[in-house]
């Protein structure tokens, strides 16, 4: 028998060793809207930037609860009038609040 080389999506990348990493900030981080870090948060005052994955107008921020765990995600998204948001793929619960204005929420299901 002979050995063969993995395919290359199956080889690890080598590197030095990290401890101590949280990987969600790394995700927001490369994301790149802003980012709020605090126990409490004003969510009618944070600041919003470009984000990418919310389609072109839009903007948004991440927003981290300190204590909040691993359980807690906050995103706010700043619409303009009469746009929308690029369409959003989730693999948990969520809950939309409108901090201010109007408009509406379609949801797709896989069925």
């Amino acid at each position: 028998m002979t050995e063969q080389n993995p395919p290359a999506s199956l080889k690890l990348t080598t590197g030095p060793i990290r401890y101590m990493v949280d990987s969600y900030i790394e995700w927001a981080k490369n994301e790149g809207p802003p980012i709020v870090e605090d126990f409490g948060v004003n969510l009618l005052e944070v600041e919003t930037g470009r984000w990418p994955r919310l389609g072109d107008g839009c903007n948004g921020t991440i927003v981290r609860l300190k204590g909040g765990g691993e359980h807690i995600g906050v995103f706010v998204l700043e619409i303009p009038p009469g746009g929308k948001s690029a369409p959003q793929r989730r693999a948990f619960d969520e809950v939309i609040v409108c901090l201010a204005g109007h408009g509406s929420v379609a949801v797709e299901t896989a069925d």
